[in-house]
């Protein structure tokens, strides 16, 4: 009995002994019979025990190499190479798509992977062992039996170390669109002691962050005021220390809702001299987010004097005058309030000179036209003139006929390839003797399409751009231009172009349109695809434009 009591506590100490291992680094990796230690080691995530990839496949003899610019990991052994990006379903095995059973994910700086990935990738023999928690791999060289040592015997390898500090992850406060003027924190956490900064893709770049508290950075910007309308721009977080620098992309990017109405265009022009005492009134609008004018808030003022209610819609605010202006200077004041409470206002000047005079132009649009659809224009002014009539700046100088003393009348059949949106009509009358005088009608034609045309001109697919330049391009008169950048991972095109940015902006009266990139891209080299589709007015949608630039 003496000898049970003696025996008991050493059998209880050897069994301690061969459980310490595993309550120390909770799973365990042998592999070919060796036990190995990892930085950063194994864990479970949903149900998938997750590996560190560099480490495991460097002890298989793969060469490993990491590019924080893509969040993408390389493994090449013999013949075969393996590409997986963060966060991605699948992966690259010599050029063949794989799915997969969990994301890849960074944990602490690490790369992990799916266990059974392995085994699929390299053609390893991969074990889990559930009750002992423990990982068998072995390569085809290995032996299959796994040899346990003893804590004697056992001395972890030297870590090596990383080829840059580590960041295991980058947030932001933002939990919506925000508006111009709002502030955006950023928080980064990663290893002490660095210089940390954020990227705001499209809008700011090295923005400081301040280290808070061990590990933890900190920084703030205000979206300026300019800024223009953004569905969703990325944030990237950059560590550097010791010269060495990582950069790590935030799970979600943030958007920026400008919200805001613009005038493009008024009508008579400023400073022009008109030949009508009664001339139509046309305010041309841009509208961004999901702002509108507020029709109740639309006040207008000719020659200090409020006049009645115009016409407001969310492209166009029209008025005819129906009393004679007097002649010389006239000023229009204009100011409005749009649905997100900011201001709208114009105030221009115009001469009128009725020494000869059209009255009025109308046309017979009720509502966009099709091709082959006649649009009929007519003009009322004095007899005895020569008439034209265009179509915004798309036809110009069409012929009118003097049905009658003073009548003035032109049709135009709608040609296949026109793409007017929002188009004034404009009459001109040459009376003997006199210069040309002009009137745009109240109300402006478009024309209904099956298909609405976008072009991007430039940059040119294939070119290589510097880190500002300009995507410019040509739709419809008005309409609104979706424009997304991303920057290509590399890894299959399956799910690897990774937004930097969203925006919208509209044409112009010609249908042209602009948007400049200045000074954001989060890196140097690669290459970026930027893709664009149009809108108008009427819900008609472009197809997608696509193409792909390199960054010097």
């Amino acid at each position: 009995m003496k000898k049970l009591w003696i025996l008991l506590p050493v059998t209880l100490l050897l069994i301690l002994i061969m459980l310490c291992p595993v309550m120390a680094q909770g799973i365990r990796v042998f592999i070919n019979n060796r036990i190995i230690s990892f930085d950063q080691p194994p864990v479970m995530i949903n149900g998938n025990v997750m590996v560190p990839m560099r480490g495991v496949f460097e002890e298989l003899g793969a060469d490993v190499k990491w590019r924080s610019a893509t969040q993408t990991i390389t493994a090449v052994k013999d013949s075969t190479e393996i590409i997986i990006q963060i966060g991605s379903n699948f992966a690259s095995v010599n050029g063949n798509s794989q799915q997969l059973s969990a994301p890849a994910a960074m944990v602490r700086g690490r790369t992990l992977v799916p266990l059974r990935f392995i085994s699929e990738a390299l053609g390893a023999d991969v074990e889990w062992q559930a009750a002992s928690r423990t990982v068998m791999i072995s390569s085809t060289a290995g032996s299959a039996e796994p040899q346990y040592p003893s804590s004697q015997q056992y001395t972890p390898p030297q870590t090596q170390s990383s080829q840059g500090p580590k960041i295991s992850s980058v947030t932001h406060n933002a939990s919506g669109p925000i508006q111009p003027g709002s502030v955006i924190t950023v928080t980064l956490a990663g290893d002490s002691g660095g210089t940390a900064t954020f990227d705001i893709a499209g809008i700011s770049v090295n923005n400081l962050m301040n280290e808070t508290s061990q590990g933890i950075y900190s920084g703030s910007f205000r979206i300026p005021e300019s800024a223009g309308n953004i569905r969703n721009a990325s944030i990237f977080g950059r560590l550097t220390r010791n010269g060495r620098e990582t950069m790590l992309q935030a799970q979600s990017g943030v958007g920026i809702d400008a919200k805001y109405v613009k005038i493009m265009k008024v009508l008579p022009d400023e400073n022009s001299t008109i030949k009508t005492n009664r001339p139509n009134i046309l305010i041309v609008l841009e509208s961004t987010g999901s702002s509108s004018l507020q029709s109740s808030s639309v006040n207008l003022m000719i020659n200090n004097q409020r006049v009645g209610y115009p016409t407001v819609s969310n492209e166009l605010v029209s008025y005819a005058v129906p009393f004679d202006l007097p002649q010389g200077q006239t000023s229009i004041a204009f100011s409005a309030t749009d649905t997100s409470g900011n201001p709208v206002s114009k105030t221009w000047y115009f001469n009128v000179q009725t020494m000869d005079r059209i009255q009025s132009i109308t046309h017979s649009a009720t509502a966009p036209l099709a091709v082959g659809e006649v649009l009929q224009v007519r003009m009322q002014g004095d007899p005895g003139g020569t008439a034209a009539y265009s179509i915004g700046t798309y036809r110009t100088n069409n012929a009118m006929a003097e049905t009658s003393s003073g009548v003035y009348m032109g049709n135009y059949q709608i040609q296949q390839g026109d793409i007017f949106q929002n188009a004034p009509v404009t009459g001109y009358l040459t009376l003997p003797g006199h210069s040309t005088i002009s009137l745009n009608t109240t109300t402006s034609v478009s024309v209904r399409s099956s298909q609405l045309g976008l072009q991007i001109t430039s940059p040119q697919s294939g070119s290589t751009v510097d880190k500002n330049f300009t995507i410019s391009g040509q739709t419809s008169p008005y309409a609104k231009v979706s424009l997304n950048v991303s920057v290509y991972m590399g890894v299959l095109g399956i799910g690897m172009d990774n937004k930097l940015m969203e925006s919208q902006v509209q044409a112009n009266e010609a249908g042209n349109f602009q948007y400049a990139i200045s000074d954001w891209f989060p890196v140097n080299g690669g290459s970026y695809t930027i893709t664009g589709v149009a809108q108008d007015a009427q819900g008609l949608q472009s197809s997608i434009v696509t193409l792909k630039v390199n960054r010097r």
